[in-house]
């Protein structure tokens, strides 16, 4: 009998939360379905990409060269985009494949990946050369991310996720990262 009176206590619950605003479930470490995310264009930096709430944007530096620096998420699932400045006039001469390997290798080394549980190329669309990643970090965090090489920028789009999350953030790592698109090859 009891039962049957706390159901719809718990319906009304579960209303509540869906009804907030979606930068207070945020803060609460939730995120917004991913059919409700928005597109968020960066047109300076050349991309855009898909985002469950507000984008932080700042300067930042990158291997030494300018970037900007784009976050969302939470906590517990955070997005980004790393949009390092890096004209193909300035590179010395080197392809975008060999700027895709240095820049996974500097990335998984400086994170100081424990294990390394995806690492493959992947077209980003329009023959601009990108790897895919995922690797275990240490603090029990699991990184996901995508580089690709454009004749202006070099992209990093990253997800770090708790590991104790991962299983719940999945759908949402991937909407992120299948959804970013650079807007010039």
């Amino acid at each position: 009998m009891l039962e049957g009176r706390l159901r719809p206590t718990w319906v009304l619950i579960v209303l509540a939360v869906l009804a907030l605003p979606q930068s207070v479930c945020a803060q609460l470490g939730l995120l917004p379905p991913v059919s409700t995310w928005r597109e968020y264009r960066e047109n300076d930096d050349g991309f855009v990409v898909r985002v469950p709430n507000a984008v932080k944007a700042r300067e930042w530096r990158d291997g030494g060269r300018p970037a900007g620096y784009y976050v969302t998420g939470n906590p517990q699932q955070s997005f980004s985009v790393i949009a390092i400045r890096w004209p193909a006039g300035l590179r010395a001469g080197q392809a975008a494949p060999a700027i895709v390997e240095a820049t996974t290798k500097r990335i998984l080394d400086g994170m100081k990946a424990e294990k390394v549980e995806r690492d493959e190329p992947q077209d980003c669309g329009e023959g601009v050369p990108g790897r895919i990643l995922k690797a275990k970090l240490p603090d029990d965090l699991v990184y996901a991310g995508r580089i690709c090489v454009t004749s202006g920028n070099v992209y990093r789009v990253e997800a770090f996720i708790e590991a104790a999350q991962w299983d719940e953030a999945d759908g949402n790592v991937k909407a992120f990262l299948e959804s970013f698109k650079p807007l010039r090859r």
